[in-house]
């Protein structure tokens, strides 16, 4: 009996123009979709290699400033010897600590998923002793950027959950005006088997198309000739389809409800459309404001302030830096450590502040997410920026290896330093960088220095971090369903 409910709602639905229609465009967004993914990929993935380029043209620019005054000596009639000259351009390991690195996080290959929000950070700047807040190096124009972008949770979450509402709204309240749910209860039909035809029915129909838009947007991506998707990307791929099962059917079953619980499907129309705006638009904004109210960040001017303040007080300013102590150092030891303990106290206190604001920026996002998600359609948006690692969770991954990334960086530097007999290996920031003499001088190849690599998060990292998302949407499936059951089975058709 289920199976015929189910073939009598997907004939409906085939012969209904508007539901096609809604199908077919559904598709061809997805098609519209790939096309513009492909695109913006090639574009963020030469951005992305010409950002390589330039840090590798900072690491040697020190080279580039010493041969600029090479060629001026030259200019001005001095004589050099050619090994002097080549000694000299020589790039050293005491130039290394204070060169500023521009770390950029690679695109993601599934950002078609969860396309890249532009308005967010995708780097940061380092050198051997801090790290700046997140940074925007990403030349695309904001004024472009869309207001739902044609990313596969873009297209699900608006359109295909509009989509349900347009045609699950009167599902029941419908059928009991026009008389037929009367009719298939009159035939000793039981109410569950209704019910579940029901759902199976338009949830095949909703699906299609969507099964149809990834294939398309796969074959777009597989002719592509810059780029390639790894089997754990179509494993995550896969993941995300399973998402897009379930919260399919949370918003069949949400409207289904609604429509049992209404007496009139022009009553039921205006509640389903009162429900999906509360769920997509404001309970997750609401969230956003009150985590702005429990975790609130300090501003910009605010923390320099706050910095200025305590290194003014941790400031000693009996101990004044003196040119003759590289000289004799043997006198003037004591004084060269008291110098450098002096600077490494301020340099922590620099430290600690911008990593507490880091992490408060941090607190605040992860705060107003846990709080949106009291929203089905919030669950599945962050689920997905999740699977693509893009956008916020995307960022997070990169913040922590490159912070990684750092430590490995200090680690090679005081190693290639330890190795060097002839430096006292202190290694300190100051405006004078006098630490140049007392650290290694050794030439260094710069192809040697570690490069930043950035590692999407594998298969089992996803779903261990994505659980409590998937039972989320498990215990509103079947939490729904429960009471959609509950409702219909006292449902008076009459």
């Amino acid at each position: 009996m289920i199976r015929h409910i189910f073939f009598k709602e997907l004939q409906m639905a085939l012969l209904d123009r508007r539901l096609s229609v809604s199908c077919i465009v559904l598709s061809l967004l997805m098609v519209v979709g790939g096309l513009v993914f492909e695109k913006r990929y090639h574009s963020m993935q030469r951005e992305y290699e010409e950002s390589l380029v330039q840090d590798r043209q900072d690491l040697n620019a020190g080279i580039s400033k010493k041969q600029k005054e090479v060629d001026d000596a030259l200019q001005r009639g001095f004589t050099v010897p050619r090994e002097v000259i080549d000694e000299y351009l020589k790039f050293r390991l005491n130039d290394l600590p204070f060169i500023t690195r521009n770390i950029r996080k690679e695109p993601s290959k599934l950002s078609f998923i969860a396309s890249h929000n532009s308005a967010l950070p995708d780097g940061l700047e380092m050198d051997y002793f801090r790290m700046s807040i997140p940074q925007t190096y990403s030349a695309f124009n904001r004024y472009l950027r869309p207001f739902v972008a044609l990313d596969w949770v873009g297209i699900i979450l608006y359109f295909l959950s509009f989509v349900c509402l347009c045609f699950a709204y009167n599902a029941f309240s419908g059928e009991k005006q026009q008389g037929t749910l009367q009719l298939m209860l009159a035939s000793s039909v039981p109410r569950w088997k209704i019910l579940l035809g029901k759902l199976f029915a338009l949830w095949c129909i909703l699906l299609a198309p969507v099964i149809v838009g990834v294939i398309a947007h796969l074959l777009i991506i597989r002719l592509s000739a810059d780029m390639t998707l790894l089997p754990s990307d179509y494993y995550k791929i896969a993941v995300f389809l399973l998402i897009t099962l379930l919260f399919t059917g949370i918003n069949i079953l949400l409207f289904f409800a609604v429509s049992i619980l209404t007496p009139r499907a022009s009553v039921s129309s205006i509640v389903c459309l009162l429900v999906w705006i509360v769920l997509v638009v404001i309970l997750p904004n609401t969230g956003w404001l009150i985590a702005g109210k429990l975790q609130p960040v300090p501003s910009i001017t605010e923390q320099n302030l706050r910095e200025e303040t305590l290194l003014k007080d941790a400031d000693d300013k009996t101990i004044r830096w003196s040119s003759v102590w590289s000289r004799q150092w043997e006198e003037h030891s004591e004084d060269v450590y008291r110098w450098k303990n002096k600077h490494d106290r301020m340099e922590n206190i620099r430290g600690e502040i911008w990593e507490e604001y880091r992490n408060s920026l941090f607190r605040q996002t992860d705060m107003g997410i846990a709080l949106s998600k009291i929203s089905p359609f919030s669950v599945f948006r962050w689920t997905g920026d999740r699977i693509a690692d893009n956008n916020y969770y995307g960022y997070r991954n990169f913040q922590q290896q490159a912070i990684a990334y750092q430590t490995a960086y200090r680690n090679y530097i005081v190693d290639r330093d330890a190795a060097d007999p002839q430096s006292r290996h202190l290694i300190w920031r100051d405006q004078w960088n006098g630490c140049k003499e007392y650290m290694s001088k050794a030439a260094l190849d710069p192809a040697d220095v570690p490069v930043f690599a950035y590692r999407s998060p594998d298969v089992s990292a996803l779903l261990y971090n994505s659980r409590m998302d998937i039972v989320q949407l498990l215990l509103w499936l079947g939490g729904l369903f429960g009471l959609v059951y509950c409702a219909f089975a006292r449902y008076d058709v009459r």
